[in-house]
């Protein structure tokens, strides 16, 4: 699999604004938090968190739930409310880098773009004896990969691949693209071609689902949005969702 068009660039732009002499009142601060419902009582929990001055940002209704943007000093009454179960931070997931290991690449064959020559299994792939299964083994499976999306151009990325996807809901792009390239390298892990370059997928042949959660600067997401890719995984029937992420803290949802 490539990875040299992994690495991205880009500028940061400050915008700086003028501040009169006349204070503003200030809005009350805000976080995102998840919410969770009592049973049966989504209705009345979603009218609870509108009266704490809450703003619901994605509706997670499979999960009786939703992340909403609601005053940190009503956060402790929606607590106490009879028809919320639990509410809890909204937290931030990072994707993890596919390119750490770029540095140590010469020692595994790759050459100046991230390209193997020949063609090689990536090393992870006989620790964990995935080298091991037969032609055959993957029936009845379909993978979901939760990530920055898929380039469904790569060179080493099956032409007319069994491959279906969602968009970013945030507009960050098409599902068929991938601007940090961080999707396209987890989903080649999976897939890639058996031919003269990059890698060769565990199963190129698997059926996959693709969810765009990280736009093209590949940073972060909230833990509401990768829950609300779940669901898309699971209704699109994916029995393995693969999210290559992490951060600080756990979610109870």
């Amino acid at each position: 699999m490539s990875i040299h068009k992994l690495a991205l660039g880009g500028a940061l732009g400050l915008a700086v604004a003028a501040v009169t002499s006349i204070p503003a009142q200030a809005a009350p601060p805000t976080q995102r938090y998840l919410v969770e419902f009592a049973a049966g009582r989504a209705a009345n929990g979603k009218a609870a968190v509108q009266a704490a001055g809450g703003v619901i940002a994605l509706d997670l209704a499979r999960f009786n739930a939703v992340a909403a943007e609601i005053p940190d000093a009503r956060v402790n009454q929606l607590r106490s409310n009879p028809n919320v179960r639990f509410v809890e931070p909204d937290l931030i997931r990072y994707p993890i880098s596919a390119v750490r290991s770029i540095a140590s690449g010469a020692d595994r064959g790759l050459d100046d773009h991230g390209m193997t020559s020949p063609q090689v299994v990536p090393y992870g792939v006989p620790l964990v004896q995935a080298d091991q299964l037969t032609g055959d083994t993957g029936a009845g499976v379909k993978v979901c990969v939760i990530d920055s999306g898929y380039d469904i151009s790569h060179e080493d990325k099956p032409k007319n691949p069994p491959v279906s996807g969602t968009d970013d809901t945030d507009g960050a792009g098409p599902w068929t693209e991938d601007g940090s390239g961080h999707g396209t390298h987890v989903s080649g892990t999976i897939n890639a071609l058996d031919n003269d370059i990059g890698v060769i997928g565990v199963f190129p042949s698997v059926p996959m689902h693709i969810v765009r959660v990280f736009g093209n600067d590949g940073t972060w997401a909230y833990s509401s949005e990768l829950i609300n890719a779940v669901a898309d995984c699971m209704a699109h029937g994916a029995n393995v969702i693969n999210m290559s992420l992490g951060g600080t803290l756990p979610s109870t949802l």
